[in-house]
C-alpha cells in the first residue's frame, strides 16, 4: 500500500503547525488546536481499514477502497470536517488544514489523490515518495527534528 503512515502525517502536521503558529492569532487553548490538526491528519485515512478511524468507523473502510475518491479529495477535506464548522470555526481551520496536508502528502506518493473527486477522477501524484521508504524515514526524521528543535 502506497500511502504515508500515520505518523508522519501526525509529526508532519505538528511540525507545520509550529512553523506557522508565531504567525497566526489563536483565541483557542493551542493544546484542543494541534489536537484539532492531529485529527485532520489522519481523518482522510478513515476508508484504511487499519487507520485509526478505518477501524472506529467500520462502515467506511469496508464500504469504500481506500483513496478510491471521496475521501482523498477537496470535497471529502470539507465533508469530514464540516462537522467541526458547526462547533468553532478556528477548529474547523485547524482539521481541515491537517486534513488538506494529508492530501499534500498523498500526493508524494505514486497512488496519488483524487484532488477533484466527483468532478473528476483522475488521480495527481509526483511520485517522489514510498510508504516506508527512505523519503518518508526522512521527511519523517526532519519532522521530529523540528519539533525538538522548536520545543526544548
Amino acid at each position: 500500500m502506497i500511502v504515508f503512515r500515520g505518523y508522519s502525517h501526525i509529526s508532519i502536521a505538528i511540525a507545520l503547525f509550529l512553523v506557522i503558529k508565531d504567525y497566526i492569532s489563536l483565541d483557542r487553548p493551542i493544546g484542543i488546536v494541534v489536537f484539532t490538526i492531529i485529527i485532520g491528519s489522519i481523518l482522510a485515512d478513515l476508508d484504511h481499514p487499519s487507520s485509526l478511524f478505518g477501524r472506529l468507523i467500520v462502515p467506511v473502510s469496508a464500504i469504500i477502497k481506500h483513496r478510491s475518491g471521496i475521501t482523498h479529495s477537496f470535497f471529502g477535506a470539507f465533508l469530514f470536517t464540516l462537522p467541526i464548522l458547526f462547533y468553532d470555526i478556528t477548529y474547523f481551520i485547524a482539521a481541515i488544514t491537517g486534513y488538506i496536508l494529508h492530501l499534500l502528502l498523498d500526493t508524494l506518493t505514486t497512488t496519488g489523490v483524487k484532488w477533484l473527486y466527483p468532478y473528476n477522477k483522475k488521480s495527481y501524484s509526483l511520485k517522489v515518495a514510498r510508504t516506508g521508504g527512505p523519503e518518508e524515514a526522512l521527511m519523517f526524521a526532519l519532522s521530529l527534528l523540528y519539533i525538538f528543535k522548536k520545543k526544548f
